[in-house]
């Protein structure tokens, strides 16, 4: 099936130990704008959060739910990168102006670091308090994670 404008973009979840991508475990439709399609992307390292993005806006999907609940939030449009923070409640976000720490289960940002220069990559550190970007012109910097006002899910 090729997909047309008019279809309905989607991310198909299977478990290949007892699906086949005919049956999926869950079809994930999102109706993002025209011309707005998946850019990105990201799966928690747990495996229970999956991040789609693009441009204008993007969705997590809680997996452990079932059927998957959707989480829809707002990102700058200059968005590079994305990843989960180790516990899963902070998405950390490489953007045009530096790094963006969002509430996703509540939509907003809770803190915003700055750099010069659009961060092209982030990255967590195996030990969950330190993260790695890559701005645009190859510097390369290792921070902690700042202290963050956050809510339960």
């Amino acid at each position: 099936d090729a997909p047309t404008h008019k279809s309905v973009p989607h991310v198909k979840l299977l478990d290949f130990g007892l699906s086949s991508p005919e049956k999926p475990l869950y079809e994930l439709k999102h109706n993002l704008s025209w011309g707005n399609s998946t850019k990105r992307l990201t799966l928690a390292e747990g495996g229970n959060l999956l991040l789609a993005f693009s441009q204008r806006e993007s969705i997590v999907w809680d997996l452990d739910e079932s059927p998957p609940r959707e989480y829809r939030i707002q990102l700058d449009p200059y968005f590079q990168d994305a990843m989960f923070s180790a516990d899963d409640r902070i998405l950390l976000v490489a953007d045009g102006d530096g790094v963006g720490f969002y509430d996703w289960s509540n939509n907003r940002e809770v803190y915003r670091l700055s750099y010069p220069g659009v961060v092209r990559q982030i990255v967590m550190h195996p030990d969950g308090k330190h993260f790695a970007t890559v701005n645009g012109n190859g510097t390369v910097y290792l921070l902690r994670n700042p202290p963050l006002p956050i809510s339960r899910r």
